[in-house]
């Protein structure tokens, strides 16, 4: 028992009903199980007017308001290269990329980097850092960005696309499996035939 609550499988219940019936009117809760899973709950008079409301109390854990609630937040996947104009201060890039970095940072929208992406910028990295610094930058981009796992699927997908650069069929692939509304890179012509509209950083906060 737990607090003034019990449970008691279905077979119990049938076999002691009389004990259970008692304990439910001293003000006790009964759940009732089968097979290990809930089937029914034997409940005081008194909570029965306000048992579903108090189930339901709390469930959510945020603060949500109903017309936030109703505006889905934007989603795109990011290219290698939107990475790099931050990470390496690329002029004239920077400026824009780093505005598109903050928006996923304060979670205005969701940023997503592929699992190719991730290991392209590992190689990148360690070509200047050292494997504890590189480790402190990922920490931190994954507070900023959502990383996507690459499955079969994406790379089946992208192969069926017979674009000449793989890399970037997966990136499409990737890009439409998550549902992204765009993909952010500075190569829109590496995308020209992809199902989910590339844009760049610029382009992108033209929108909003």
């Amino acid at each position: 028992m737990i607090g003034n609550t019990a449970t008691a499988t279905a077979t119990e219940m049938q076999n002691n009903f009389g004990r259970y019936l008692a304990m439910v009117q001293e003000g006790s809760e009964i759940i009732v199980t089968k097979n290990g899973k809930e089937v029914g709950r034997l409940i005081p008079r008194e909570k029965a007017v306000s048992y579903l409301t108090d189930s339901l109390a709390g469930i959510l854990k945020g603060d949500t308001e109903i017309d936030k609630a109703r505006r889905r937040s934007m989603k795109f996947l990011i290219d290698g290269n939107i990475l790099l104009d931050v990470l390496q201060r690329r002029i004239p890039y920077f400026e824009d990329s780093v505005r598109l970095w903050k928006i996923c940072e304060t979670k205005q929208a969701e940023g997503y980097i592929s699992a190719l992406t991730f290991a392209n910028l590992v190689y990148v990295m360690r070509k200047e850092l050292d494997a504890e610094k590189v480790n402190e930058v990922l920490k931190k981009l994954s507070l900023i960005f959502t990383f996507e796992n690459l499955n079969v699927s994406d790379m089946s997908s992208a192969a069926e696309m017979q674009w000449d650069d793989f890399e970037d069929a997966i990136q499409s692939a990737t890009a439409k499996r998550i549902h992204a509304d765009y993909i952010i890179t500075r190569n829109k012509k590496d995308f020209r035939e992809s199902d989910v509209t590339a844009l760049t950083a610029t382009e992108f906060l033209a929108k909003l």
